[in-house]
């Protein structure tokens, strides 16, 4: 779900906020629900999406070959974005459709997961070892940084 301009916003604002003052967390979180209390459209979509998805996670297929033979295999697949086809009343086409999104949909999370892996582990290598006796990992940057600016 796309988050309005408005939503994003007040998150950044009070996000901010927070970060330069840890202790107001409550109040920050008050004052979004404030600026979503608003906007009741915003609470309408996302209650009916996540109302959606629950039905598709919870739902019975009414084939029981399916839930025997595939038991991991969901009621409803993806075959479009935002479009669910209930699995045991897809043709060839949307089988297909489904499939190039499930592929599509693992693929970016493996790329994703593969880069957040080896952006930390370049930052492991480099940080780890200079953690020594008490230091923090900001007083280990900021020797780098003096490291690479010299």
């Amino acid at each position: 779900m796309s988050k309005p301009p408005w939503y994003r916003e007040a998150i950044a604002r009070h996000g901010a906020e927070l970060a330069a003052d840890g202790d107001r967390h409550v109040r920050a979180v008050a004052d979004v629900i404030a600026v979503i209390g608003e906007h009741p459209e915003f609470l309408e979509d996302l209650v009916g999406r996540d109302l959606g998805r629950w039905v598709r996670e919870h739902e019975s297929s009414g084939d029981l070959f399916q839930a025997s033979l595939f038991p991991l295999i969901p009621v409803t697949m993806q075959v479009a974005p935002a479009r669910f086809v209930k699995t045991a009343a897809m043709t060839a086409a949307d089988l297909d459709k489904a499939q190039r999104m499930l592929m599509s949909r693992t693929q970016n999370a493996i790329d994703g997961a593969d880069r957040e892996r080896a952006e930390f582990a370049g930052f492991y290598e480099q940080v780890r070892p200079l953690l020594k006796g008490d230091l923090t990992v900001s007083e280990v940057l900021t020797q780098l940084a003096a490291e690479k600016a010299a």
